[in-house]
Order: C-alpha cells, then structure tokens, then sequence
C-alpha cells in the first residue's frame, strides 16, 4: 500500500512539534484533547472564558520556572497594535493570571474550538516566550533597545526581537 502523504513532509511543523510542548494535546487516536503541560480548564456557559491550570515544576531551559505570568505575557505581547509577528486564530483575546498556576483567556467572540486550538499548532506558540527573557527586548522595559536593534541591522525592534527570540 502507498501512502502519498508521507512523501510530503512539512518540516517546519515537524520542528514546531518537536521542540515545544503544548498546554494541551490531541489524544493518541486523535477522538479528543487531554492535558500536557496544563492539567485541567473549565468554560465558562458562553464559551468566552477559559480557566487553565498549569502543571507545577514546567521550567525553561535556563531554570526558571514556567507560570502563568508567562502566558499572559505571550497573549499580550501578540495583541499589541505594533505587533508585527505572527498571531494565533484566536486572539483577540486577553489573559488574567490568577495565581502562579492559573491563567483565564478571556475571547472577544465565544469559541468552542478554543482547547483544540491550544493543542494545534498555534498553541506551540504561547509556551515559546519566556517573560524573564523576552521583556529584555521590549521598548517600554528597555528604551534603548530601538538603538541597539539599529545596531545590529534591524530595520524595527520587532525584527530584532523576533530573530533573538527564535535563534
């Protein structure tokens, strides 16, 4: 038997997949979502809150422990108005975090498909973004960072910052 899909690979989703976790997956068969670095959500009736735990003790690469202050930080960061990056279907949207663990997305317009989003490939990018080390790089945290982008050959700071932040 033939398998013509597997002769066309999409690399790049490849790398996406192997290299950051979701907060949430498909199961094996793909019949449903479970948790992986979330452990669980709730919805609110009108489909336009999501409250999502996080597991505990999920660092980055440097040590530092993942919190929710790292999700808000990624939804904000993507809903700016100078944002030049790419932006997930589901913004806009806004998150709250509400302890160390737990983050609420609060959706313009009611989303059923919201979970499932999170376990596709645009919810690889909410747990990319380490706020300890990507705040560096933003103009409000750091004024000279316009300068420094210039410096090095970018054209805006959202170059620099987008090719520091996926070197």
């Amino acid at each position: 038997q033939l398998n013509l899909l597997s002769l066309k690979r999409n690399i790049g989703l490849d790398m996406r997949l192997m290299k950051y976790d979701n907060l949430f997956n498909f199961n094996r068969s793909y019949t449903g979502i479970e948790p992986n670095i979330a452990t669980s959500f709730e919805v609110n009736p009108e489909l336009t809150e999501y409250t999502v735990k996080l597991r505990e003790g999920i660092k980055w690469s440097d040590g530092v422990e993942f919190t929710s202050e790292d999700i808000k930080f990624y939804i904000d960061l993507v809903s700016r108005e100078d944002w030049s990056g790419n932006k997930p279907a589901y913004i806009p949207a806004t998150a709250e975090v509400l302890d160390k663990y737990t983050v609420k997305f609060k959706l313009e317009k009611p989303d059923g498909m919201f979970i499932r989003k999170l376990a596709h490939t645009d919810g690889s990018n909410i747990v990319q973004f380490p706020k300890h080390y990507c705040e560096q790089y933003l103009p409000e945290v750091n004024p000279k960072v316009r300068y420094e982008a210039k410096k090095a050959g970018f054209e805006s700071w959202q170059q620099y910052f987008q090719t520091l932040i996926h070197d």
